[in-house]
């Protein structure tokens, strides 16, 4: 069975606001799914560098989508416990051969774009520019929406880059 696993990082010395709202409409809009049994879910609201390696072990066979949200960086995921290497994390989405996408939804990880592509990965969601806590969870809600819709990720991502732009006053997405 395919899984989706969404992983979340609210860092307590810098918080961001809607990351719990991220968070918890994403499970409410995918539980349906996983309800039917067309995918597993697993989510983690308080991702740690312990805890990421053992579910990418656990899933690599099955894991089809992965999204990452929090604090990030040209290099690096910020989890809970520490700073992971943008190498690392790729290297070892990398190993999973069912991964369709990879979507980081964090500050400026568009350099991390290139090392999930040469790992293997085939789709990168991810930012070239620091982005506003508000505008990365309604993208992220927006497309995940579009997705339970049966839209490909192409159109998922027009749909929620269009609804950005008119909710947020024409800010540019690429």
């Amino acid at each position: 069975m395919d899984t989706v696993l969404l992983t979340f990082v609210n860092q307590p010395s810098n918080p961001l606001p809607t990351l719990q709202e991220e968070d918890d409409t994403l499970a409410r809009l995918l539980s349906p799914g996983a309800k039917e049994q067309h995918y597993l879910l697993h989510r983690d609201s308080i991702v740690t560098l312990e805890k990421l390696a053992p579910y990418l072990s656990l899933y690599q066979d099955s894991l089809t989508l992965f999204l990452f949200s929090g604090h990030a960086g040209r290099d690096r995921l910020i989890l809970a416990d520490r700073a992971a290497s943008h190498k690392g994390i790729a290297q070892m989405l990398g190993q999973c051969p069912n991964l369709k996408l990879v979507f980081l939804d964090g500050c400026a990880t568009q350099d991390q774009v290139n090392e999930l592509l040469m790992q293997g990965v085939p789709m990168v969601l991810a930012s070239s520019a620091p982005v506003d806590n508000r505008s990365a969870a309604f993208f992220s809600i927006r497309f995940f929406e579009a997705l339970q819709l049966q839209y490909n990720v192409k159109e998922a991502f027009e749909m929620a880059k269009g609804a950005v732009q008119v909710a947020f006053n024409g800010i540019e997405m690429k």
